[in-house]
């Protein structure tokens, strides 16, 4: 049996939201919560195009631009309870995967009483606030996943808080917003998209149609290597094809889930501040080289679509792309080992390492 759900409406090309701002007709006379961290929704030009649109149809909206990286758990309750005091019907988030995230938790929270002991406990109540989601990023997806990730304090990692309510209504998906990100930037989320897409492959919960969606945004990765290796200006049309792997690679992830790389490079950006893509990518190599001794022909199958001969090669597109890796110390891979064996992103894996195996794949990693 296969079961699909990506409810979310999504216009992806230039000038987006101008050309479909009927879309927000139906929110005539209500008002907005817009989620947003210090700098990108302006710098971007997003914030101005969505103001422009609120405003032609008459719709009032309060922005809310206190999203830092990695929000936790405080941020979010902080978010809600502006979103109540000021009678938004509707949230917009726009920027990274930081802001979209949060937009979506605090939808939840705004019509939802959940304790902040209780937000990574099971499954949310089903109903939320409608979202509309702008990226100004190419590798969350965000745009088109249920899910949300949050800084946890208390385990000391990042964990996710899922529910079908917190898909988005709408997505507005811009190449344009792209273009303030800096080529190290664009390069750490390009491979946030591309993981995202060879995670879902080998996740148990992985199919023929997420498999082609997968394939799809690798594709998509691959042709705009050669524009994130060299030094000239990344094109427009470069930008667009990275944006549209990132969407097609959350539609994937919201299907599958993804799996160890994710819960091991949570460590990183927990702990070492690392940018989540970067950390993934940093993983990545020698993940797939321990999922290949028990599973040859996955890691054949992914390396086959990103037009690699062998894991080596892998390993030299991510140096070049990333650049170098931070030295970690065997206390702390022991404790990272520990935390990322038990998260459920690992168990999510059609093959599932040991914490043995996961403390090899970080050694060999980070050394």
């Amino acid at each position: 049996m296969i079961s699909f759900s990506m409810p979310v409406r999504v216009f992806f090309g230039e000038n987006a939201v101008a050309e479909n701002s009927a879309v927000f007709e139906r929110f005539s006379g209500k008002k907005a919560f817009i989620v947003t961290g210090a700098r990108s929704a302006k710098e971007s030009g997003a914030l101005r195009d969505v103001s422009a649109a609120l405003s032609k149809h008459a719709i009032e909206y309060e922005v809310w631009s206190d999203v830092v990286p990695n929000p936790g758990v405080e941020l979010v309750y902080r978010g809600a309870k502006e979103a109540r005091k000021c009678g938004a019907a509707f949230v917009i988030g726009i920027g990274g995967g930081s802001a979209m995230d949060a937009a979506k938790v605090i939808a939840l929270l705004a019509v939802n009483p959940i304790p902040k002991a209780a937000i990574f406990a099971g499954s949310p109540e089903p109903k939320a606030l409608p979202v509309i989601q702008i990226p100004t990023t190419s590798g969350t997806g965000s745009e088109v996943t249920p899910n949300s990730v949050l800084s946890n304090d208390t385990d000391m990692t990042k964990t996710s808080v899922a529910s079908p309510a917190m898909f988005a209504d709408t997505a507005f998906v811009d190449p344009r917003y792209t273009v303030t990100m800096d080529r190290k930037t664009t390069a750490d989320t390009a491979v946030d998209a591309m993981t995202h897409a060879v995670e879902g492959m080998m996740s148990k919960r992985a199919g023929r149609l997420t498999d082609a969606l997968a394939a799809e945004a690798i594709g998509c990765f691959v042709s705009a290597e050669p524009a994130l290796l060299g030094e000239e200006e990344i094109s427009m049309k470069e930008r667009a094809s990275l944006l549209y792997a990132s969407t097609v690679a959350g539609m994937v992830i919201a299907q599958t889930g993804t799996v160890g790389v994710h819960a091991m490079g949570y460590q990183l950006t927990y702990h070492r501040s690392v940018p989540h893509g970067r950390a993934n990518g940093f993983i990545l190599t020698d993940y797939l080289a321990a999922v290949e001794k028990h599973d040859p022909v996955i890691v054949s199958t992914i390396l086959e679509e990103l037009g690699l001969e062998d894991l080596c090669e892998l390993r030299t597109l991510m140096d070049r792309l990333l650049g170098p890796r931070p030295a970690v110390s065997d206390f702390e891979i022991e404790g990272f080992a520990k935390r990322a064996a038990a998260a459920p992103g690992m168990r999510n894996g059609a093959v599932v390492l040991t914490e043995s195996e996961i403390r090899s794949v970080y050694r060999r990693s980070l050394a």
